[in-house]
């Protein structure tokens, strides 16, 4: 029972950060306009 009760709370860990790399991702191409590098980095993304 411990290791299931373990096995899911890494599970519930691992899992959190994925909604919010997601949003963090959805806005970066705005918020390059008028950077000195803006070129390379729409084209890394």
């Amino acid at each position: 029972m411990k290791r299931r009760m373990v096995s899911l709370f890494l599970a519930l860990l691992l899992s959190l950060p994925l909604p919010a790399a997601y949003a963090a991702s959805e806005g970066t191409k705005s918020d390059v306009h008028g950077h000195w590098a803006e070129k390379q980095l729409m084209d890394w993304i």
